[in-house]
C-alpha cells in the first residue's frame, strides 16, 4: 500500500506538469478507492438517484481528465477534489431530477438533517438546499466547510482532516461539530417544495 501511495503522488506530480500518460497510469491505481467513495454517496441516496458507481467514477474520470490545470501536491488532495467533484455531480443530477418533477402536487417540508433525513432518499431539493447551505458556509467560513466536506464527502477521518488542513485534531473536532451545528441549524430553517 505505502508503495501504491509513493506511485500514486509521483504520478499526479507528473501529470500535474503536463504528462498527458500520467493520468491513464494513475486511474487504474485510484478506481478503488474512488468506487468506495461513489458507494458511501451513493448509499446516502437509497436509490433517489439512478447512477451507479461505476458511471459516477466515469463522470469524474472525464471531468478530470477534460481539466487541464490541475494540480495535486498528494494524493489525499486529489482524493478529496474527486470527491467534492462527486458531490457536484450529484448535485447536478439532483437539480436534473427537480426539474423532471416540476409543476408536481408536493407540498413544502422543513429540513431536519439532511445527513441522515430520511425523506433524502425520495427528494432531490433536500440534496440541492444541503448544497445551498454547504456554499453559504464556504463564504462565511472556508475551514468549517472543508472539514465537513472532507468528512462527510471524502470519507475522512478526523485525523486525516487535521492532517489535510494542517491543524490539530482537537481543532478538527470543533471545526466539525460547529459546522454541522451550523448547517443543522440553517436547514432546520428552510423550507423546500418542488424544485
Amino acid at each position: 500500500m505505502n508503495n501504491d501511495a509513493g506511485t500514486i503522488t509521483e504520478l499526479l506530480r507528473n501529470w500535474s506538469q503536463g504528462q498527458q500518460d500520467s493520468f491513464n497510469n494513475l486511474f487504474p491505481l485510484v478506481y478503488a478507492e474512488l468506487r468506495k467513495t461513489a458507494k458511501q454517496y451513493l448509499s446516502r441516496e437509497n436509490g433517489a438517484l439512478t447512477l451507479q458507481p461505476t458511471a459516477l467514477i466515469h463522470e469524474v474520470y472525464l471531468r478530470l481528465l477534460g481539466d487541464n490545470n490541475l494540480s495535486f501536491p498528494s494524493r489525499r488532495h486529489f482524493f478529496a477534489f474527486a470527491a467534492k467533484v462527486m458531490r457536484r455531480i450529484l448535485v447536478e443530477h439532483a437539480r436534473a431530477r427537480g426539474r423532471q418533477k416540476r409543476g408536481g402536487n408536493q407540498s413544502p417540508v422543513p429540513i431536519v438533517d439532511t445527513f441522515d433525513h430520511a425523506d433524502a432518499n425520495e427528494r432531490p431539493e433536500l440534496v440541492l438546499a444541503l448544497d445551498e447551505v454547504l456554499q453559504r458556509l464556504k463564504r462565511v467560513d472556508p475551514r468549517k466547510n472543508a472539514a465537513l466536506e472532507l468528512f462527510y464527502f471524502g470519507g475522512m477521518t478526523v485525523e486525516e482532516i487535521a492532517e489535510q488542513l494542517s491543524i490539530s485534531t482537537a481543532t478538527a473536532k470543533r471545526e466539525l461539530r460547529s459546522a454541522r451545528a451550523w448547517v443543522g441549524h440553517r436547514l432546520s430553517q428552510a423550507k423546500v417544495g418542488t424544485c
